[in-house]
Protein backbone atom coordinates (compact mmCIF):
# COMPACT_ATOMS: atom_id res chain seq x y z
CA UNK A 1 0.00 0.00 0.00
CA UNK A 2 1.84 3.55 -1.08
CA UNK A 3 2.14 6.08 1.96
CA UNK A 4 -0.46 8.58 2.25
CA UNK A 5 1.37 11.41 1.29
CA UNK A 6 1.20 9.95 -2.59
CA UNK A 7 -2.33 10.57 -2.96
CA UNK A 8 -1.78 14.14 -1.67
CA UNK A 9 0.45 14.46 -4.62
CA UNK A 10 -2.19 12.98 -7.30
CA UNK A 11 -4.83 15.34 -5.89
CA UNK A 12 -2.28 18.39 -6.12
CA UNK A 13 -1.52 17.44 -10.05
CA UNK A 14 -5.50 17.02 -10.98
CA UNK A 15 -6.02 20.39 -9.28
CA UNK A 16 -3.78 21.83 -11.32
CA UNK A 17 -4.78 20.47 -14.89
CA UNK A 18 -8.60 20.88 -13.86
CA UNK A 19 -7.55 24.50 -13.40
CA UNK A 20 -5.61 24.87 -16.36
CA UNK A 21 -8.47 23.18 -18.45
CA UNK A 22 -11.03 25.90 -16.49
CA UNK A 23 -8.53 28.35 -17.91
CA UNK A 24 -8.79 26.40 -21.67
CA UNK A 25 -12.57 26.09 -21.76
CA UNK A 26 -12.92 30.22 -21.00
CA UNK A 27 -10.73 31.15 -23.71
CA UNK A 28 -12.65 28.81 -25.99
CA UNK A 29 -16.08 30.46 -24.55
CA UNK A 30 -14.85 33.87 -24.72
CA UNK A 31 -13.74 33.45 -28.38
CA UNK A 32 -16.73 31.34 -30.17
CA UNK A 33 -19.20 33.48 -28.09
CA UNK A 34 -17.11 36.91 -28.54
CA UNK A 35 -17.23 37.78 -24.67
CA UNK A 36 -15.64 40.51 -23.41
CA UNK A 37 -11.90 39.77 -23.12
CA UNK A 38 -11.04 41.55 -20.59
CA UNK A 39 -13.89 39.79 -18.30
CA UNK A 40 -12.65 36.86 -19.37
CA UNK A 41 -8.62 37.60 -18.69
CA UNK A 42 -9.47 38.69 -15.61
CA UNK A 43 -11.72 35.05 -14.11
CA UNK A 44 -8.43 32.83 -15.57
CA UNK A 45 -6.18 35.08 -13.07
CA UNK A 46 -8.90 34.35 -10.45
CA UNK A 47 -8.81 30.88 -11.70
CA UNK A 48 -4.55 30.54 -11.58
CA UNK A 49 -4.81 32.17 -8.58
CA UNK A 50 -7.07 30.17 -6.48
CA UNK A 51 -4.72 26.94 -8.03
CA UNK A 52 -1.80 28.40 -6.78
CA UNK A 53 -2.96 29.06 -3.51
CA UNK A 54 -3.86 25.78 -2.71
CA UNK A 55 -0.81 24.47 -4.36
CA UNK A 56 1.19 26.60 -2.32
CA UNK A 57 0.20 25.65 1.08
CA UNK A 58 -0.10 21.86 0.12
CA UNK A 59 3.77 21.99 -1.03
CA UNK A 60 4.59 23.71 2.25
CA UNK A 61 2.80 21.20 3.95
CA UNK A 62 4.30 18.36 2.16
CA UNK A 63 7.79 20.14 3.07
CA UNK A 64 7.91 19.16 6.27
CA UNK A 65 6.27 15.19 5.59
CA UNK A 66 8.88 15.16 3.07
CA UNK A 67 11.63 16.75 5.30
CA UNK A 68 10.74 14.29 8.02
CA UNK A 69 10.81 10.90 5.90
CA UNK A 70 14.48 12.37 4.32
CA UNK A 71 15.90 12.41 7.89
CA UNK A 72 13.89 8.88 8.88
CA UNK A 73 14.96 7.20 5.25
CA UNK A 74 18.34 8.55 6.01
CA UNK A 75 19.09 7.35 8.88
CA UNK A 76 18.13 3.52 8.02
CA UNK A 77 20.06 3.81 4.90
CA UNK A 78 23.24 4.81 7.40
CA UNK A 79 22.03 1.57 9.56
CA UNK A 80 21.74 -0.77 6.57
CA UNK A 81 25.29 0.21 5.07
CA UNK A 82 26.49 -0.49 8.74
CA UNK A 83 24.90 -3.89 9.08
CA UNK A 84 26.90 -4.51 5.39
CA UNK A 85 30.25 -3.09 5.64
CA UNK A 86 32.97 -5.18 6.71
CA UNK A 87 34.56 -3.88 10.05
CA UNK A 88 37.92 -4.26 9.33
CA UNK A 89 37.73 -2.70 5.95
CA UNK A 90 38.36 0.50 8.25
CA UNK A 91 41.91 -0.32 8.95
CA UNK A 92 42.41 -0.23 5.05
CA UNK A 93 40.97 2.96 4.85
CA UNK A 94 43.22 4.44 7.66
CA UNK A 95 46.55 2.67 5.91
CA UNK A 96 45.27 4.22 2.54
CA UNK A 97 44.74 7.92 4.13
CA UNK A 98 48.31 7.26 5.93
CA UNK A 99 49.71 6.87 2.74
CA UNK A 100 47.75 9.55 1.13
CA UNK A 101 49.44 11.38 3.79
CA UNK A 102 52.84 10.32 3.12
CA UNK A 103 52.82 11.46 -0.52
CA UNK A 104 51.69 15.01 0.62
CA UNK A 105 54.77 15.19 2.52
CA UNK A 106 52.99 15.34 5.53
CA UNK A 107 53.87 13.01 8.83
CA UNK A 108 52.25 9.99 9.84
CA UNK A 109 49.65 10.23 12.58
CA UNK A 110 49.74 6.28 13.21
CA UNK A 111 52.20 3.79 12.97
CA UNK A 112 51.25 -0.09 12.29
CA UNK A 113 52.86 -2.60 14.20
CA UNK A 114 53.65 -4.54 11.45
CA UNK A 115 55.60 -1.63 9.93
CA UNK A 116 57.42 -1.64 13.05
CA UNK A 117 58.27 -5.17 12.67
CA UNK A 118 58.92 -5.08 9.10
CA UNK A 119 62.01 -2.15 9.84
CA UNK A 120 63.44 -4.51 12.74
Amino acid sequence: MPPLRFPVYEDLYLLNVYAQSMVDQLNEITSKFSLNQEASTYHQCLIQYVRASVSQEIVEFMAAIEHTDAWLFESQRKVEEKSLRDPDDVYSLVRDREQERLQQGLPPRIRFLDDAQASR
